[in-house]
């Protein structure tokens, strides 16, 4: 059976509905999921993401923070641009004062404009702190207003405590007091500020006041916490020494990005204001207490204290706690480029990183030379020259205080023998070569020179003849080990005559096969092993027998086979 709804019953539903949703007091989500802050009945949940996309909510958001939702673990997303009060803000430029204008015209009801009263501030009766994530998106907010006598804690935010806010513009506004920012006013415990930019702002305060923030503050929570400020940008008028009833007089620690700070990282961030004062006024930061470092930050602004201008960090003099205040461009050595502080301290060391497309070869290596490479950092412009090794390697068979090697160019060489030596023989891979002439080389040749002097004996037929026979009697004994992928076949040659080098030959049968040329050559007759690794068939045997061989007036002699020794390739 269907049940049918009268449309008093109906009209009872919707208004239970509707008292339902009032109750709760939880926003309509848009279409992403995330919650505009259209009205200030909003329970603010960590893990929830808000929106602002005009006045009136960025005005909702203001109130709610300022009332006491943190919005800690929760994230606030600025959907577009904001202009609060429409017009041009200046000052009349009085001296003490400053009084606030709007097109030209002094503001004098306060009423008559929408006053800015900052996100999340300590002042009067409310009390606030922001925590959470603020997104803008690249969006610029412009039109904040406020003028005052006793108050303090003004910019884009009050009081910020373990936040981040980044990616957002305050541009075109006014905030007379004390503690006055373009973003945040005074940041707690290891707040963050990224990519954010006060443009065209008069901040006529009495101090502690800074371009992008005010004053950090470490006293509760976690007193180590580093505040970031980070790739920021300050095009402000900061005016101390105006009128306000905590005195008139105080007029000190205002910087172009931040005011006063300790435990605070200051990085890659740009100063176009102009800061004016007594004390501790600079162009970067007014006052650094402990673990304060500004890295790589530019100005092009002015900083006046009482008998001094431009410094970078206002309190830092000659007898002051020294503050690391690293350059704006890389200083680098062969391997590594970093920032450098006058004091030597080094920051943000790196090695280099080159575009190999910049490689520039200035001398090219050859078999007997090695060459000359410039190269081009991408990140600091270091041109660093390295040496590029040799193509190769020959071994060189020659007693060296008997003769000099001259090279003739990047592959040749020439055996010049010295004062009362001769040189009788020349040997290229065993092959003779002709006396005197240059030898032209390639990777892993064998030169054998005989130089012989007047001290020596020239050897009798009869010693050669001895020789050779002593080499036709020496005995090899070879074995055989596998891993997989490769054979190492090893021997050992009896005492009494050397070898000039070792010839292995391979075959797949036992008795034949093998070849008449070499399977593998060594260079030297100082050789014990070769390491077979080519032409390998998994499971295949593979025998191998070894003999040395002695070059002697051109000729070749050669030792006694070794056993054979075989294995099966694994």
């Amino acid at each position: 059976m269907k049940k049918v709804i009268k449309f008093t019953e109906a009209c009872s539903v919707i208004f239970i509905a509707m008292l339902f949703m009032l109750l709760t007091q939880v926003a309509p989500a848009n279409a992403a999921g995330k919650i505009p802050l259209n009205t200030t009945d909003i329970a603010i949940e960590s893990g929830k993401t808000y929106t602002i996309s005009n006045k009136e909510e960025l005005l909702n958001f203001a109130e709610i923070a300022r009332t006491g939702a943190n919005f800690q673990g929760s994230t606030v997303e600025l959907l577009s641009d904001i202009t609060v009060v429409e017009g041009q803000i200046s000052h009349m430029g009085e001296t003490g004062k400053y009084s606030p204008t709007l097109n030209g015209k002094n503001i004098t009801d306060a009423s008559a404009i929408t006053w800015w009263q900052p996100i999340a501030t300590h002042n009067g009766q409310t009390t606030g702190t922001f925590s959470g994530i603020f997104e803008g998106n690249n969006h610029a907010i412009s039109g904040l207003v406020f003028d005052s006598d006793s108050g303090d804690e003004y910019a884009l935010f009050g009081r910020c405590d373990g936040a981040v806010i980044r990616n957002v513009t305050v541009e075109n506004f006014y905030f007379r007091g004390a503690n006055c920012a373009g973003i945040c006013a005074v940041a707690w415990n290891g707040t963050v500020i990224e990519n954010c930019h006060a443009i065209d702002g008069i901040l006529a305060n009495r101090g502690y006041s800074g371009g992008i923030l005010g004053k950090t503050v470490n006293t509760w929570g976690d007193s180590n916490a580093i505040t970031r400020i980070e790739n920021c940008t300050s095009r402000c008028q900061i005016l101390e020494g105006c009128y306000h009833t905590a005195g008139k007089s105080e007029s000190f620690n205002s910087g172009g990005i931040v005011g006063q700070c300790t435990n605070t990282v200051v990085k890659n961030c740009i100063n176009y204001s102009t800061i004016s004062g007594s004390e501790n006024i600079g162009l970067i930061v007014g006052y650094a207490g402990e673990g304060v470092t500004v890295e790589n930050c530019s100005n092009t602004g002015e900083a006046f204290g009482t008998d001094y201008k431009n410094r970078v960090v206002g309190s830092q003099d000659d007898t002051g706690e020294h503050v690391h205040v690293f350059s704006t461009t890389y200083t680098y050595d062969d391997n590594t480029h970093y920032y450098l502080c006058g004091c030597g301290q080094k920051s943000q060391q790196a090695k280099h990183i080159y575009n190999t497309a910049k490689d520039l070869v200035l001398v090219q290596p050859t078999l007997l030379q090695t060459g000359k490479m410039q190269r081009t950092c991408s990140v600091c412009g270091a041109k660093v020259y390295s040496i590029m090794e040799t193509t190769g390697s020959y071994t060189l068979d020659m007693d060296m205080n008997r003769a000099d090697v001259v090279i003739v160019d990047g592959n040749t060489i020439r055996i010049e023998p010295k004062l009362s030596y001769v040189i009788t023989d020349m040997y290229l891979n065993g092959m003779e070569l002709p006396l005197g002439q240059p030898i032209k080389l390639k990777d892993g040749d064998v030169v054998k020179v005989v130089i012989y002097g007047e001290e020596d004996d020239k050897p009798s037929a009869a010693n050669i003849t001895k020789t050779i026979k002593g080499v036709q009697a020496t005995t090899i004994k070879a074995s055989t080990s596998a891993v997989k992928g490769k054979i190492k076949v090893a021997w050992k040659k009896s005492a009494g005559y050397k070898v000039d080098y070792f010839q292995v030959f391979r075959s797949t049968k036992k008795t034949t096969g093998y070849g008449t040329k070499p399977f593998y050559q060594t260079k030297t007759g100082k050789a014990t092993y070769y390491n077979n690794t080519k032409s390998l068939k998994k499971g295949t045997r593979y025998y191998y027998k070894v003999r040395g061989v002695r070059v002697l007036d051109g000729k070749r002699y050669y030792t006694r086979w070794s056993n054979i020794a075989n294995r099966t390739a694994l």
